[in-house]
């Protein structure tokens, strides 16, 4: 994932992103935050809150919704 984020026409590409879903594992939340952190420096955005959810206002002014929630976890069945 890193990779994408190392060359300047790759994070071109990222800002063409409507929206970002990052799913954490459970009671992971932090994790969660602090990767839409990283991607936050990274596409040199700011980071808004909007309620639950959260924004990157890109340099020009657009805006990427960012959703970060808990994964759910795997169902298990017995054999």
């Amino acid at each position: 994932m890193a990779s994408c984020f190392q060359s300047t026409a790759a994070i071109a590409e990222l800002r063409q992103l409507q929206s970002i879903e990052v799913a954490h594992a459970p009671g992971q939340r932090i994790a969660g935050l602090l990767l839409v952190a990283w991607m936050t420096v990274r596409m040199k955005c700011e980071l808004k809150r909007e309620g639950d959810r959260f924004a990157l206002v890109l340099p020009d002014g657009q805006t990427v919704t960012v959703n970060v929630h808990e994964a759910l976890a795997p169902s298990r069945s017995r054999k």
